[in-house]
């Protein structure tokens, strides 16, 4: 999980201005907005098995592994886009703390 949250946090490093443009014309563009989804949603189903993994089920209800995958991807990424907005933005900071909720997760 925390090499996930890194590797999340280097793209954002490297490419904030196309990430966030991404973000912003996703509402506006249908295009761009769906492949923002299919890149959200894979890193979802990707952590949908790191949630299983840490003991948490997946059934249909609020609170699956898929449901928190999905909602923690979608704090992610508005995290990081947060982050990326500010000029003294903390990309590094933004990355432990969202580890951190992560982790809280993943132990209950």
């Amino acid at each position: 999980m925390e090499q996930a949250v890194r590797a999340t946090e280097e793209v954002w490093r490297a490419h904030s201005t196309v990430m966030r443009a991404a973000v912003d014309y996703s509402a506006l563009h249908p295009v761009v907005g769906a492949a923002w989804s299919e890149t959200v949603d894979r890193f979802a189903r990707t952590m949908t098995q790191v949630l299983r993994s840490a003991g948490i089920p997946d059934d249909d209800g609020p609170d699956s592994a898929s449901a928190l995958a999905e909602a923690l991807c979608w704090m992610t990424e508005r995290t990081f886009y947060r982050a990326s907005c500010v000029p003294d933005g903390d990309l590094g900071r933004a990355s432990t703390t969202i580890s951190e909720v992560w982790r809280r997760v993943m132990t209950g």
